[in-house]
């Protein structure tokens, strides 16, 4: 994956959750995580995508980020089945 601006990385991402709403949002102004049907997943990272020139970084991060968010969503859908 080549370095992408936050609105595609996060378009990818939601492609892959199409039930879900994913956004980025930012933490203590220098660190950005993604916020899954309004809550923070336990991923947190810096620099904002969007400044990541190394693609290699790019496809680690992404790949970090649907990991945790299948992890969020198992762990949401538990709490509600409870």
């Amino acid at each position: 994956m080549a370095p992408v601006s936050s609105k595609t990385f996060i378009s990818r991402l939601q492609k892959l959750f199409k039930n879900h709403i994913i956004e980025l949002a930012y933490v203590y102004d220098d660190k950005e995580t993604i916020l899954v049907d309004g809550e923070e997943i336990d991923l947190l990272w810096i620099p904002h995508v969007n400044k990541i020139s190394d693609p290699e970084v790019v496809s680690i991060l992404y790949s970090d980020c649907k990991k945790s968010i299948r992890k969020f969503i198992r762990a949401k859908q538990k709490r509600n089945s409870q």
